[in-house]
């Protein structure tokens, strides 16, 4: 308000002197002045003082800014923050997979090359119109007997009334199934020998489990499992099962979980875990869901999803860890997750860019040239924007590739099945890599909109 009144008395001072020298030069010259003298003395003349003033008062000011500008010039710039240290990467010592063409890694990846993928009509499902439909069945997924004993653990470990659908019961089934495969390879932990002077580690068992699985059935199930690892010789008291129960998918991801047991060990932690998912859509539940939300592979919706089951489960662990349970050097993993930006259900046109830019991240906390990459293992299923994706990314990343022979998707031959494709690929990621001695891209697509790309490689080749 003040700056305000200041120039309005400075403008008023200018006008004021300026009128009263043009009236007292007419009045002494006898003369009368005419338009133009009325428009250059009483107007033109006093703005023209203004804008010089103004000028004046500006350049003043440039001039005493100067030496200030100056000294910040030669200051030197903040340095920026340094970057995070790069996670270590952490060896896969096994892994143990239950899915419709393969109980193994191996045999898995087998079929996958042969390309004997062959999904068949269901003997038990059918669509609204009452024909077949389509899925991936594990045979003896329904063994009673992994059911019976459940049922008679679950009431005298404080879980009297909890119950499962079918469903649940053939994803715990094949759970249990490779979590005891596993828990034999823990036996080779000297740890576990009379008499020995190295620390028993503590087992982390974390639990990936498809939607529509509440608290309680999560918790009693990831009980149920840390009893199988105990009853082949691995203390009870040396298992941590994870404290958000890893269940809820929103938040728990393969990947997820591997860059937190990273972070662990960069933190100088002991790492020894076993990651497992399992899921079954094979029911009439699954069935009849996603064919009210038309999402239900058909013969009128060829982009549906495929009604899969399966379990995979991993060992992995820090480099110390692994040493002691295994001589030879593991297979290595590192991992990266992203977000699509736009589901990848509504799309019109492959785009991998969120998959590549985390395949290079990869690539480059390796230290690996696209070029070394002899293989890619998938999760892609049948859909053909998923599939398009994927081929675009080994396209444009990695050409040398032969996209028929050198792209596995494992998706093809789990169907739809919660984190299972993922883990399952990551299994055959580390058995290709270890077989070509070569690094194996692994990537996740899946999801709409979870993006993930993780590079598995022998020790000899990191190193």
């Amino acid at each position: 308000m003040r700056t305000a009144f200041k120039r309005s008395l400075l403008v008023l001072l200018v006008f004021g002197l300026t009128w009263a020298g043009a009236i007292l030069y007419w009045r002494d010259s006898s003369r009368a002045p005419d338009s133009g003298d009325l428009l250059l003395y009483l107007l033109v003349l006093p703005l023209t003082i203004l804008l010089l003033l103004w000028l004046g008062v500006f350049l003043i000011g440039m001039l005493a800014a100067a030496p200030a500008v100056a000294v910040a010039a030669d200051a030197p710039p903040p340095a920026p923050p340094p970057p995070p240290a790069p996670l270590p990467p952490l060896g896969v010592l096994a892994s143990a997979l239950n899915l419709p063409f393969g109980a193994s890694a191996a045999e898995l990846g087998e079929a996958l090359a042969e390309q004997k993928i062959r999904p068949a009509l269901d003997k038990e499902l059918v669509d609204d119109d009452g024909f077949p439909v389509m899925s991936a069945r594990v045979e003896g997924a329904d063994d009673p007997a992994v059911q019976d004993d459940m049922q008679a653990w679950l009431p005298d470990n404080g879980f009297p009334a909890l119950e499962y659908n079918e469903e649940q019961w053939r994803a715990l089934t094949l759970a249990t199934g490779v979590v005891r495969e596993l828990a034999g390879h823990l036996l080779a932990h000297p740890a576990l020998a009379k008499g020995a002077t190295v620390p028993l580690p503590t087992l982390q068992l974390l639990m990936l489990w498809q939607a529509g699985w509440h608290q309680d059935q999560r918790g009693a199930a990831a009980l149920w499992l840390a009893r199988q690892v105990a009853r082949c010789g691995w203390p009870r008291e040396h298992i941590a099962l994870d404290p958000e129960l890893a269940g809820d998918p929103s938040v728990a991801t393969p990947a997820a979980l591997v860059q937190r047991l990273a972070r662990q060990s960069a933190d100088g932690k002991p790492v020894l875990a076993l990651v497992v998912a399992c899921a079954s859509h094979i029911g009439e539940a699954s069935v009849a869901r996603w064919a009210g939300q038309n999402t239900l592979l058909t013969a009128k919706q060829g982009q549906g999803r495929l009604p899969g089951e399966g379990a995979a489960a991993l060992l992995l662990a820090d480099p110390a860890q692994a040493a002691l349970i295994d001589d030879k050097p593991p297979v290595q993993l590192l991992s990266a997750e992203g977000q699509r930006e736009a589901s990848a259900d509504s799309a019109k046109r492959a785009d991998a860019a969120v998959l590549r830019v985390l395949a290079e991240q990869v690539l480059a906390r390796a230290a690996s040239p696209a070029a070394e990459v002899k293989l890619i293992v998938a999760d892609t299923g049948n859909r053909s924007t998923r599939v398009m994706e994927a081929m675009s990314l080994a396209g444009g990343l990695l050409p040398e590739l032969d996209g028929d022979d050198e792209l596995l998707q494992v998706g093809s031959a789990s169907g739809t099945c919660g984190a299972v494709p993922f883990v399952a690929a990551l299994a055959v990621a580390a058995q290709q890599a270890a077989k070509l001695n070569a690094p194996v891209l692994c990537l996740s697509n899946e999801d709409p909109f979870r993006r993930c790309a993780a590079l598995v490689r022998p020790a000899t080749v990191l190193s």
